[in-house]
């Protein structure tokens, strides 16, 4: 069962607000456990939960700058920030969880993205900024915590260029704070690993 109320305004500048509100009733929601005979701490098996809900609220929003002067023209902002809650029972497949009743795996409290961007004909350039909150990653069994990421801030850019009506430069550069992927278990880092900085230049020629 889902339940969604949303408003949106659209301004003629191209401007536009959205503000939605959720709920949704799962029955019996993906989760994943602790892999009984595993020896790492990260191995999962997926197990059916009896039930789950999430519920939540969300604001998103495009900003043209053009209003601050020339020099701001084809410059804008947008965003979205989320806040949400939830809830599953793990229900008799799950085996002896340490947590019966829990959050859902991978449900962040809050979840932000931003984008600082530039678009024009010759060329378009965006700087985008998300983070989510810590999320569990795997229910533990018989005792053993369960085991959560940890807020992972992702700075990524990309510029587009056309130098002609046949050719498209694509740079990218991914992961410019360089973070790294973290799972703790009550405080204790069971589980990290560095992705490091991608950098991609891709050449389009359209014949």
């Amino acid at each position: 069962t889902n339940y969604d109320l949303r408003a949106e305004w659209f301004f003629s500048s191209g401007d536009n607000l959205t503000l939605s509100f959720y709920y949704k009733d799962i029955e019996n929601p993906i989760e994943f456990f602790e892999a009984a005979a595993s020896d790492t701490n990260t191995a999962r098996e997926i197990i059916n939960a009896a039930s789950g809900e999430v519920y939540g609220v969300e604001i998103e929003g495009l900003k043209d700058l053009g209003f601050l002067g020339d020099w701001a023209t084809g410059l804008f902002v947008q965003g979205n920030v989320t806040i949400q809650d939830s809830e599953i029972e793990a229900g008799l497949q799950a085996d002896a969880p340490t947590n019966p009743v829990r959050e859902l795996t991978g449900a962040s409290e809050y979840v932000v993205n931003g984008i600082i961007g530039y678009d024009h004909y010759t060329g378009a350039a965006t700087l985008s900024y998300n983070v989510f909150g810590e999320r569990l990653f795997v229910a533990g069994r018989n005792g053993a915590p369960d085991g959560y990421e940890q807020p992972f801030h992702s700075l990524d850019f990309t510029y587009t260029w056309f130098p002609t009506d046949s050719v498209t430069l694509k740079l990218r550069l991914r992961n410019l704070l360089d973070e790294e992927i973290s799972i703790e278990r009550e405080g204790v880092e069971t589980f990290v690993e560095k992705p490091g900085r991608v950098i991609a230049l891709n050449f389009l020629w359209d014949v």
